[in-house]
């Protein structure tokens, strides 16, 4: 087996009593180093150094120059005197840009980093010699730059199993980022550079990771510590760093002790959805989930679907067996058992629901509103989609049917996500303190419905248990096993980190 990789934690702290708090949260989590961007920190509080030692956890020094996508200097006069500094102060590791600091080198070689971060794409010619920069002396060199998922898939992935003079580091950013992280162990890497611990909903929240490609170390940790060869799960979509998915698959493969790791892929463009899905059938993926805006186009790519994924148009699950896409729609079962729950506890009649929206999440809610043998009004921006819609599945427009208060009412659009449009439906017609509004977006940064339903005097439901039903009907489906409702229920009760 091979020797897993460092973890290095890069912390997002600009000041002395920040980065201890990050720094016993990367120890806690599985970290072996957290890494310092002293570039980040305002110029008056670098002074305040030696207060953070002994340190609980070993510490990297990095100023990442301008030049190399940081906020330090580019100089080598101002760039040494803080290398200098650093070097007396008991870092286990100081990071020194190989274009700017290598002749300054007043450390012993073992401590040091050699790095280089290229501002945008470079062939294979550009960063492939520098990693023969490598050797016994330095712990390791380092090499990051932007890549596609295509170039990881032809360029980068193709050279990296060639034999390497000494320790390095290759990391992306992008798309592939997450990717070449989590497969760090397999190709050889001498150390992951991760994000910390996401923090759970209404703690202190820490500041942004410092590179959104990372991913938290937990996961990481868990999965090295597994051998780092598990199966991959990846959440496909646009945006995806608000998403709780990663964390919740993350807790169920903890808690069960598999080995496996779920990461998010943030992919722009259906090109890019097309090179993600060949990429992770080539390197042992077992499966996909998709969501906004591509889960018409994963269907699209998909070699069988379910009755639901065919009818509602859209797949949020693709299952990769025997080299085919199984496609199933996930948000149909978790639509279908919520509406039953409601009905059954008496949170409507059960008779009629009118959903907001016209896309792939109405489309489901309207499927699971039909098999129930459930009457249904849909309500849109765009007069023409929601009359279609309707007509798919015997249902009515509100524009159409007599305008009066909903008993259930499911909102079906993104808005209240962050840069969301606003909502283009006059909710005040649709709502009664008899209306129970079911929102399938969770934990909205913008809580446009909940506002709604309280000056209405309605029930409000966000749509974080839609998502753990969803999440574990996915799950299922991964691993080819039912996910234990002791763990759902835990999940449940105990809501995940948030982005």
């Amino acid at each position: 087996m091979r020797k897993p990789p460092k973890l290095i934690v890069s912390l997002p702290g600009r000041d002395v009593p920040s980065v201890r708090e990050e720094a016993q949260r990367a120890k806690a989590a599985g970290a072996d180093i957290a890494e310092l961007r002293l570039d980040r920190w305002p110029v008056e509080t670098l002074e305040r150094l030696p207060q953070l030692f002994p340190s609980p956890i070993p510490l990297l020094a990095t100023l990442r120059s301008r030049a190399e996508g940081g906020e330090g200097p580019d100089d080598e006069l101002t760039r040494a005197r803080w290398i200098e500094r650093a070097s007396e102060l008991p870092f286990e590791l100081v990071d020194l840009e190989l274009r700017r600091d290598s002749r300054r080198r007043s450390l012993e070689a073992s401590r040091s980093v050699l790095s280089v971060h290229l501002p945008s794409a470079h062939p294979v010619e550009a960063w492939a010699p520098l990693l023969e920069r490598a050797s016994a002396g330095e712990a390791f060199v380092k090499v990051v730059f932007p890549a596609t998922l295509e170039e990881l898939a032809t360029e980068v992935l193709p050279r990296l199993p060639v034999h390497r003079n000494g320790p390095f580091v290759l990391h992306t950013t992008g798309a592939s980022g997450p990717l070449l992280r989590a497969w760090g162990m397999r190709l050889g890497l001498a150390a992951v550079y991760a994000q910390l611990p996401r923090t759970p909903p209404g703690s202190r929240r820490s500041a942004p990771p410092v590179e959104s490609a990372q991913i938290p170390v937990d996961h990481l940790h868990h999965y090295f510590r597994h051998g780092g060869e598990g199966p991959l799960q990846v959440l496909l979509g646009h945006p995806v760093a608000h998403s709780f998915s990663p964390a919740i698959h993350a807790n169920w493969i903890r808690q069960l002790d598999r080995s496996g790791l779920y990461i998010a892929l943030d992919v722009a463009t259906p090109a890019e959805f097309d090179h993600a899905l060949r990429l992770l059938e080539e390197r042992g993926a077992n499966g996909v989930n998709v969501t906004h805006p591509w889960k018409q186009l994963a269907l699209s790519l998909s070699d069988s679907a379910s009755a639901s994924a065919r009818t509602v148009g859209a797949a949020n699950t693709l299952r990769f067996e025997n080299g085919r896409r199984l496609a199933e729609n996930t948000d149909v079962q978790a639509v279908s058992r919520r509406i039953r729950e409601l009905r059954e506890d008496g949170s409507w009649d059960g008779r009629s629901l009118t959903v907001i929206g016209t896309g792939a999440s109405a489309s489901a809610t309207l499927f699971a509103a039909k098999e129930l043998g459930i009457e249904a009004v849909v309500a849109g921006r765009n007069p023409a989609a929601a009359n279609a819609l309707a007509a798919r599945y015997g249902a009515k427009t509100w524009e159409s049917s007599a305008p009066s208060p909903a008993s259930l009412l499911v909102h079906a659009t993104p808005v209240g996500r962050e840069q969301e449009r606003s909502l283009d439906v006059n909710l005040a017609p649709l709502l009664s303190r008899s209306t129970y509004l079911l929102d399938f977006v969770y934990r909205p940064a913008d809580p446009v419905l909940a506002r709604a339903a309280a000056a209405a005097g309605a029930r409000y439901e966000d749509g974080y248990r839609l998502l753990v039903y969803q999440a574990a009907r996915s799950f299922e489906l991964f691993w080819g096993r039912p996910l234990d409702a002791s763990l759902e229920h835990r999940q449940l009760e105990e809501p995940p980190c948030a982005a």
